[in-house]
């Protein structure tokens, strides 16, 4: 509660990046780097913000190697256990870019609206209502590292490249919000994949001026 009033609840889907893989090598980013404790933060008391991301989780493919990764199968489970929501953050399409799944980005996009249709159909808001929904469009790969190379995305910067262009289309249709990270941050060069923490920050603070205004743009003091 603040000052009376019921606290607004955020969902951040996502994958490794959510969760906060560290690219220099250490197990996980602290809670307070992770871009949903920047969120968090930005946001303040009013809002609650749940954490749900899965290192490796994909939109709608079933990893052979990793059992559990596939984000649609998963995706009315979670929400409806976290209910009643306020607003969504859809935060996947990274590890769709290995080479394993041989998709491209119109592809990509394209499951990305199943996880918007599907976020909508569950119902998830309180009165049995659709959250509000934001989609992030991951950011393109960095030049392949040994590490990125092992873990598929060896030949995937070029259509990482690709995915903002088809992201817009999907977030135009399915008449969400989008935010492009690729227009704020750049994947770390140590693994090629994972985000450093000034890039956590900088995506915290975009999709919070993005639920508070409407636009992702820094704002005074913010």
């Amino acid at each position: 509660m603040n000052g009376g009033a019921l606290e607004q609840i955020v969902l951040c889907y996502g994958d490794a990046n959510t969760w906060g893989s560290d690219p220099g090598g250490a197990a996980r980013l602290g809670r307070d780097v992770r871009w949903p404790g920047v969120l968090a933060r930005e946001l303040g008391p009013a809002w609650r913000v749940i954490e749900e991301g899965l290192p490796g989780r994909t939109i709608a493919t079933d990893d052979p190697l990793q059992p559990g990764r596939n984000g649609l199968r998963h995706l009315v489970p979670t929400l409806l256990s976290h209910r009643p929501l306020d607003l969504v953050v859809l935060a996947l399409g990274t590890n769709d870019l290995k080479a394993t799944y041989r998709l491209e980005a119109p592809e990509i996009a394209t499951a990305a609206r199943a996880l918007i249709a599907t976020t909508r159909a569950t119902l998830a808001a309180a009165g049995d209502r659709a959250p509000r929904i934001v989609l992030v469009c991951p950011p393109p790969l960095a030049p392949a590292t040994d590490e990125s190379e092992l873990w598929g995305f060896g030949r995937a910067l070029e259509e990482s490249k690709r995915l903002g262009r088809f992201y817009a289309i999907a977030a135009r249709r399915e008449q969400v919000e989008l935010l492009d990270a690729g227009a704020v941050i750049e994947s770390s060069r140590r693994d090629g994949v994972h985000w450093e923490p000034d890039a956590h920050a900088l995506i915290g603070r975009s999709v919070a001026n993005l639920i508070r205004h409407g636009d992702a743009a820094p704002r005074p003091g913010g």
